[in-house]
């Protein structure tokens, strides 16, 4: 149902919930149109049979229903541009078909969940332009197929989790956030990468220096 980009205007009608069969639901806006207001339909949490979700680039607002951890066959989400708050549901690490989840520029806050770290189909996860806090769970250490990752443009303090050298498949970084702490090496060699400025893991602590035994001073000779 619907188009890569439509010129709907008012709320999304809760009715959408009962068509138990639909498998895309695309109601992606475009600039210079009419827009989607309201908020997302708790009921489209019913709808288990989706695969992709796009609610895209209009003045959607309230939270993201918790309801949507429901739809473990979803595999695309785009929310992108809209005016959402709250924080991401826990649930959503219930999605595991997921494989491409989009929030960018929206107004979420709280901590990125622990739970995303469970979606272990995922690709590419992109949380940008949000007022997100806390730290980079270290979970998502456990996405290895992540091709593009961005968290940058949020208030994301703390370092950098070791467990990131595990992302080996990246070609797209964006952790452009003021960290502490050193850059696990792998993110280095990322083809495309904004990054803060830190020294790679492997040189920040050195190697400490062998210990030397001194030989001991020979005895003075007795007259």
């Amino acid at each position: 149902f619907g188009n890569e980009t439509n010129q709907f205007s008012g709320s999304i009608p809760t009715q959408l919930g009962n068509l138990m069969a639909l498998t895309v639901l695309g109601m992606n806006g475009r600039q210079g149109s009419t827009r989607l207001t309201g908020v997302i339909p708790t009921q489209l949490g019913s709808l288990t049979n989706l695969t992709k979700l796009e609610l895209g680039y209009h003045y959607l607002s309230g939270s993201i229903p918790t309801q949507l951890g429901n739809l473990t066959n979803l595999t695309r989400l785009w929310l992108v541009d809209n005016d959402l708050t709250g924080s991401i549901p826990t649930q959503m690490g219930n999605m595991i078909s997921m494989e491409n989840l989009n929030l960018l520029t929206n107004e979420l806050t709280g901590e990125i969940p622990t739970q995303l770290g469970n979606l272990t189909a995922l690709y590419k996860l992109v949380l940008s332009d949000n007022r997100m806090t806390g730290r980079i769970p270290t979970q998502l250490g456990n996405l290895s197929l992540m091709r593009d990752l961005r968290l940058n443009g949020g208030r994301l303090i703390g370092s950098i989790p070791p467990q990131m050298e595990n992302l080996t498949a990246l070609t797209r970084i964006d952790l452009s956030t003021t960290h502490t702490g050193c850059l696990p090496d792998a993110l280095s060699r990322v083809e495309t990468k904004r990054l803060p400025n830190l020294p790679l893991c492997s040189s920040a602590t050195p190697a400490p220096s062998p210990t030397t035994t001194s030989s001991p001073t020979p005895a003075a000779p007795i007259n």
